[in-house]
């Protein structure tokens, strides 16, 4: 069980009486990362873990997308696409399969999150030798807005 989530440099008891934003869906979505990373355990490559959870959100009948594209815009303006690993419409999940995260895959994230403008955005590392869970807040999310401040 997972005491603690670091939300941008402060620590938030995860048992708190505050509930967070999209709970029950991230709850789920976590879930389905703790079958897969219990049943393969880690030390291989991040496709693998994404392929199964596609079959696991499958199972779970849950609405998703893969390898999701995400329009980039400056000020208004289309400057690129970049691709999360699974969008559930208002949450992003990120995956990785690496010895530890790092700061650089919380700002991927968190830059994903801000360019779909989402509230919510999970990062999980399935490369450790114990399951890596981030949840990382949005807090520009703006839900009636396009995702480029139209």
């Amino acid at each position: 069980a997972i005491s603690a989530i670091p939300l941008f440099g402060r620590e938030v008891k995860m048992g708190s009486a505050k509930r967070k934003p999209l709970w029950d869906k991230t709850g789920k979505i976590l879930n389905a990362c703790r079958a897969v990373y219990d049943e393969l355990g880690p030390g291989h490559m991040e496709v693998y873990y994404q392929r199964a959870l596609y079959y696991e959100f499958q199972a779970l009948g849950m609405e998703f997308g893969r390898e999701y594209e995400i329009e980039m815009y400056y000020k208004g303006h289309p400057i690129g696409k970049r691709r999360a690993d699974f969008y559930f419409g208002d949450v992003i999940l990120e995956i990785k399969a690496k010895s530890e995260l790092d700061k650089v895959d919380f700002m991927q994230t968190l830059g994903y999150i801000r360019a779909a403008n989402v509230p919510v955005g999970l990062l999980v590392n399935f490369g450790a030798p114990k399951l890596e869970i981030k949840r990382i807040i949005n807090s520009k999310a703006n839900l009636n807005r396009g995702n480029h401040g139209d």
